[in-house]
C-alpha cells in the first residue's frame, strides 16, 4: 500500500512540474491522482483497523469507502472523494 501511495504522490509531482503551462490538463490529471491517492488512504486505514485484504484491488478499495463511510470520524475522506467541482462538473 505504502508503494502505491508514493506512486500516486510522485504521479501528482510529474503533472505539476510537466504540465504548469496547461492548468487545465494539469487540474484534471490532479484531480483524478487526489482520488486514487484517497482510495489508497482509505485501504490503508481499513487493514490497520483490521480489514482484510482481497486479491481483488476494486473490491479492497470498495470495502475499505465501505468501512471509512460508516466511520464518522473518516467521513470526511469519502466527501472530499465525492466533492463537486465549482463550476457544477463532478
Amino acid at each position: 500500500m505504502e508503494q502505491y501511495i508514493k506512486n500516486i504522490n510522485d504521479n501528482i509531482c510529474r503533472n505539476i512540474e510537466e504540465n504548469e503551462n496547461d492548468r487545465g490538463f494539469m487540474s484534471q490529471n490532479i484531480l483524478a491522482q487526489l482520488r486514487n491517492l484517497l482510495d489508497h488512504i482509505c485501504v490503508k486505514i481499513y487493514v490497520a483497523q483490521g480489514g482484510a485484504l482481497d486479491d481483488n484491488e476494486f473490491k479492497n478499495i470498495q470495502n475499505a469507502k465501505s468501512y471509512v463511510k460508516k466511520n464518522g470520524n473518516l467521513q470526511f475522506l469519502i466527501k472530499f472523494h465525492y466533492c463537486p467541482l465549482k463550476n457544477g462538473r463532478s
